[in-house]
């Protein structure tokens, strides 16, 4: 091993904050519970898991009573309950999103160390922006 570590940041591709509702990152991951928090407090149990595109997902939701009597509902969800989708892994996810929090000079570092051997052969070739897509 050569003592290097990655860390690599969390992509997030919901559109629920996008569409004012409360995002998966306002819900708290309790793993000794293997449950979700919701904002309101109320806990979201581990229902069922399905295989996609070969990775193991966990579904979190709480009973559609507990959501219908929500009051903060209009800002979590459209549906009859909120689910929060939990990846098999996601737990190693979150403890490099939590170690690069604490790492304040990575981007600088890796500015320094990885962009350079790849983007300096692709300068010299003379390709040093995306073609134009409409030409």
């Amino acid at each position: 091993m050569a003592g290097i570590k990655a860390l690599v940041p969390k992509s997030y591709t919901s559109t629920s904050k996008a569409a004012g509702l409360f995002d998966k990152e306002d819900f708290v991951y309790d793993g000794r519970a293997d449950q979700y928090n919701c904002p309101a407090g109320e806990a979201l149990p581990r229902r069922h898991c399905s295989i996609e595109a070969w990775m193991t997902i966990h579904y979190y939701y709480a009973s559609q009573l507990v959501c219908r009597d929500c009051k903060l509902k209009s800002k979590c969800t459209t549906g009859k309950e909120r689910r929060v989708r939990r990846w098999e892994h996601e737990g190693l996810l979150d403890a490099m999103a939590e170690e690069l929090r604490h790492t304040p000079d990575a981007t600088p570092t890796r500015a320094r160390t990885v962009e350079h051997p790849f983007g300096d052969p692709k300068d010299l070739d003379g390709f040093t922006v995306f073609p134009d897509e409409t030409a």
